[in-house]
């Protein structure tokens, strides 16, 4: 997917109603053209003046000005909704946080839900835009938080609902919090282990599913290994790190294993994690750090 994504009118006024301040007398309200149309931007209280909480009033706010009953064709109109999902999208970041986030979220899907046409374009972009790897918008944990609603609306057909269950059971799994799921791997010279042994031998662990193949593990690879705290960590022995090649082709990755940092543990796995849905991999380079117990405290995606 080659999406021409473009700063619209109206998310520069967005952009400009979190950073101008509140000394500025028509920073409270704004609106943009989209497709040819006026999209109507929140007024962000002038008693705001913090840039992130100005960015969370006009987030979850974002779409009180748009008529989801069906009435306004806009909520129909592909182009319009697909501009206006990404204005939406690329306020985000500016935001105080994942809840604040959550709640834009809720608000939005919670007003497309009283037009079945509304909420399943909505939902087609979020997967789009969210869940499509080559998408410069990809984000996992934003994806959840439409999933964790769309999934057990009333208002989609079965199939959809299906799709939805299905596609959060992948994604939800091995989540920052929870204790990783346990597989076996052979490393290099031939020894087994388990990733929670592994764990239980450091103060922390990094996971790195590779492919010898993949450009960007290369790149990613390449970084680590010029991270000084990292390698200082890696030569102490308080930090391990495991370049896990996960599929079946052990040609490759043992005819490769030699350009992989000294140091690391150079690993197959051997319980198909992927086949078993044990790890959700879209794509590689994926990388988990653990600490001692096993427990996850970043993925990087």
């Amino acid at each position: 997917m080659r999406r021409r994504i473009f700063l619209a009118a109206v998310i520069a006024a967005a952009i400009a109603l979190i950073y101008a301040g509140a000394d500025a007398s028509s920073a409270g309200k704004g609106s943009g053209q989209n497709g040819g149309r006026e999209f109507p931007l929140p007024e962000v209280p002038s008693s705001l003046t913090k840039p992130a909480e100005r960015a969370d009033y006009l987030l979850t706010r974002f779409w009180d000005g748009i008529d989801f009953s069906g009435k306004d064709s806009c909520v129909r109109d592909t182009a319009f909704m697909e501009q206006s999902f990404v204005d939406f999208l690329s306020v985000m970041p500016h935001a105080s946080s994942d809840s604040v986030r959550d709640m834009a979220v809720g608000n939005m899907l919670s007003r497309a839900a009283s037009d079945s046409l509304a909420l399943d374009l909505t939902g087609w972009l979020a997967e789009t835009y969210l869940n499509s790897t080559d998408s410069p918008m990809y984000s996992e944990g934003t994806y959840i938080m439409f999933l964790d609603r769309l999934a057990f609306s009333d208002n989609i057909d079965e199939a959809m609902h299906e799709r939805y269950l299905a596609q959060l059971r992948d994604i939800d799994c091995n989540r920052p919090g929870v204790v990783a799921a346990d597989f076996t791997y052979t490393d290099i010279e031939g020894r087994s282990s388990t990733l929670l042994e592994l764990a239980a031998a450091h103060d922390s662990t990094l996971l790195v599913f590779y492919d010898p193949d993949c450009h960007d593990c290369h790149a990613l690879i390449d970084s680590l290994n010029r991270d000084e705290a990292l390698c200082g960590a890696v030569g102490a022995g308080t930090m391990a790190v495991m370049a896990l090649y996960p599929y079946d082709d052990t040609d490759l990755w043992r005819s490769t294993a030699g350009e992989l940092p000294a140091g690391w543990i150079v690993a197959q796995s051997t319980s198909a994690i992927e086949d078993e849905g044990m790890y959700y991999l879209p794509r590689t380079p994926r990388t988990y750090l653990l600490d001692r117990s096993g427990r996850i405290l970043r993925i990087r995606e």
